[in-house]
């Protein structure tokens, strides 16, 4: 629960200057690394608390960093990046749909170039992706 709350407090106090990617990145990563602690029952409860499109605007971020950083990073970098990304996909969970996909295809370049390390960071957030259908995606468009 207390999980909860502090990503909680990270959504509501996140603060995005247009143009600032870097303090994006920054913020968008310590939601990464808590959210990738939950349960998928306390991912289902956070999500709750937001709506769908509120989730999109956040993935939509996530996907902006991926285009506009990735080319340019060292490794470490890259598996923050992913990192973003993925727990940004959980949590958007495929609820609005088209827009998702449409990043998702965006972003699957960069991430086909690197499979393992994908890989390896997806398998940190499958589970709390709860809709079978939002993982089926992203595995068929990534990993197959």
């Amino acid at each position: 629960m207390a999980e909860i709350s502090e990503l909680q407090n990270i959504i509501n106090g996140f603060n995005f200057e247009r143009g600032n990617y870097t303090g994006a990145q920054t913020q968008l990563f310590f939601f990464a690394e808590s959210y990738a602690r939950l349960s998928a029952e306390e991912a289902d409860q956070l999500r709750s608390n937001f709506d769908a499109k509120e989730r999109l605007k956040w993935f939509r971020l996530a996907s902006a960093l991926m285009m506009r950083c990735f080319d340019s990073a060292d490794e470490l970098q890259k598996e923050k990046l992913f990192r973003i990304f993925f727990s940004l996909y959980s949590f958007e969970n495929l609820e609005f749909g088209y827009d998702a996909v449409q990043d998702v295809i965006s972003a699957s370049y960069q991430m086909k170039k690197n499979i393992e390390l994908s890989k390896k960071i997806w398998r940190e957030y499958r589970d709390l992706t709860t809709n079978p259908i939002a993982r089926n995606n992203i595995e068929n468009k990534i990993f197959s």
